[in-house]
């Protein structure tokens, strides 16, 4: 990767600048920001509406740009600030918030998530019953990467510090359907 990605995961935010690269074949840098709302608009359609990518440009400072520098676009995704509890402040973390603030987080970003990943755990299940190959039953290591990043980020939110533990069980359930874990837990 060409671009200083920071973080504990930079990895995945230079496989994202390289898929941006693959959709700019004059190689400039840029890609106009019409593509990015119909990427993640199909991508991710449950969770992403035209107006949510024009917020997220915006927030990144590229709002109102008709091209837009990926390489800029995935440093400022990956750079995101934690929870400030992480730097001693636990007052902004979300458990110490509200009760409503609490219920808004529990419903629109922890059991969201929760439902993905045991989405992901179903969708194993159904690999190994439909006769899928060992190798192709679990998810990507990309993928499951992924899972646990998005969990550090709502746990630091929630906490004030990243926590997988939650996987744990999942990844263990998936595991005992690949057909070459030594061992189950049941």
């Amino acid at each position: 990767c060409f671009v200083a990605m920071p973080g504990p995961y930079a990895e995945h935010g230079c496989y994202l600048v390289r898929a941006f690269k693959e959709l700019d074949p004059a190689a400039c840098g840029t890609i106009p920001a019409e593509v990015i709302t119909q990427v993640l608009t199909t991508l991710d359609p449950a969770n992403w509406k035209a107006y949510e990518v024009d917020l997220l440009l915006e927030s990144a400072g590229m709002g109102g740009c008709t091209c837009v520098d990926y390489s800029k676009l995935v440093t400022w995704l990956f750079s995101a600030l934690p929870c400030i509890a992480a730097k001693g402040d636990s007052s902004v973390c979300v458990k110490q918030s509200s009760e409503a603030e609490k219920q808004r987080f529990l419903a629109e970003e922890w059991q969201p998530f929760v439902a993905t990943a045991r989405g992901h755990l179903e969708q194993t299940a159904k690999r190994r019953e439909s006769g899928y190959s060992d190798h192709e039953i679990l998810p990507s290591h990309t993928t499951l990467a992924l899972l646990a990043e998005h969990c550090l980020a709502l746990t630091e939110r929630w906490h004030g510090r990243g926590i997988v533990s939650v996987l744990y069980e999942l990844f263990m359930e998936m595991a005992e359907l690949d057909g070459h874990s030594p061992y189950v837990f049941r």
